[in-house]
């Protein structure tokens, strides 16, 4: 039986010499240019980016964060950006997506772009909650300011 496995093992290293390894099939991942061009879009206005870790069996392609926009006030909030690979895919799974982000999601606004998803999500709300009679009760909070998330999502598309 050895002789047999080694003679197996020979055929199979010499089946294999003399033969061009084949080019590798992934290239960049989808979307990463569509990312760059963003994200050199914000930068260019004074936009700090994160990246935002991969996750597994995600229906986005790619993804990324501006954090704690308007920091010194009380309305600051992150927009979290996730890049489809099509339209079909970002608007079957925009709202799904868009729960997912943040500590209080019931507060997040969504911005669909073609492929681009933007959720804004305020980085303080919830803050003043108390806990009573094991209910959670929240004040209004002043939300996401429209404006400025309508202005990073143009910026963003180089408008």
């Amino acid at each position: 039986m050895a002789p047999v496995l080694a003679l197996l093992a020979l055929i199979a290293v010499v089946s294999g010499c003399g033969q061009a390894k084949k080019p590798s099939t992934q290239g960049p991942r989808p979307g990463a240019a569509a990312k760059a061009r963003m994200e050199a879009h914000l930068r260019a206005h004074g936009y700090s980016i994160s990246n935002i870790a991969d996750v597994a069996h995600q229906p986005y392609e790619q993804t990324f964060s501006v954090d704690h926009i308007d920091w010194t006030t009380p309305r600051s909030f992150t927009v979290s950006v996730f890049i489809f690979d099509s339209n079909g895919n970002a608007q079957a799974h925009s709202k799904h997506t868009a729960r997912l982000v943040g500590r209080f999601p019931w507060e997040n606004r969504s911005k669909l772009v073609g492929s681009h998803l933007f959720v804004a999500t305020e980085d303080a709300a919830g803050g003043q909650c108390t806990i009573v009679n094991r209910s959670l009760h929240c004040p209004p909070s002043p939300g996401v300011p429209i404006g400025d998330f309508v202005k990073l999502t143009a910026i963003a598309e180089g408008h």
